[in-house]
């Protein structure tokens, strides 16, 4: 996905560049995720949240050479949400079904 430039903003907050800690809120539309504070001030029809864990794999996954998954410790039960996610991301930013 980050090859066809859509790859997803989850370092910071998307709209006032806050380095994330806690759990966010993760918008399609603007093409990351969103703080507390500004997920409460901002109309989004998202209601996906991450948290830090899944953020993490978001933003470092495609670095991460495949020989060297094994070696990550996260859950793995969250990967299919993640894919669904990330999946739903690139159809709406593409206007294709996959």
């Amino acid at each position: 996905v980050h090859l066809l430039g859509l790859k997803p903003h989850t370092e910071s907050c998307t709209q006032c560049g806050t380095i994330l800690t806690d759990d966010c809120l993760f918008d399609f539309s603007i093409g990351g995720v969103l703080c507390r504070n500004c997920a409460r001030t901002i109309s989004t029809p998202s209601d996906i949240r991450l948290n830090p864990e899944e953020r993490l794999l978001f933003s470092v996954a495609e670095q991460i050479k495949w020989t060297h998954w094994s070696e990550l410790s996260f859950d793995e039960r969250k990967i299919p949400r993640l894919q669904k996610i990330l999946k739903q991301f690139t159809e709406y930013h593409t206007h294709q079904r996959l």
